[in-house]
């Protein structure tokens, strides 16, 4: 998968999962490509994000998530939890 087709994929995983309509800021777009660089799988990104999402929902926090960076740490985890997976 290209660097762009997996920017894209983060992408629309995250309008699905956090804001209907979000767009990736430049800086946005500089960690997804920096995932794909590291050989993180895009399910990996897709998975943390949803399990942060789902977090916040069962706590009840309903307040926006303004920028990709805010999983930075859960796609950290995800990845190391699952690297020697792979």
């Amino acid at each position: 998968m290209s660097v762009g087709e997996y920017v894209m994929e983060i992408e629309d995983g995250v309008c699905g999962l956090v804001v209907r309509g979000m767009m990736l800021s430049p800086r946005d777009r500089e960690l997804a490509r920096s995932w794909h660089d590291r050989g993180i799988p895009h399910d990996v990104v897709i998975d943390a994000i949803a399990g942060v999402m789902e977090r916040r929902r069962k706590r009840g926090d309903d307040s926006r998530v303004g920028s990709l960076g805010y999983f930075r740490a859960a796609v950290d985890r995800a990845w190391k939890d699952t690297e020697h997976l792979r």
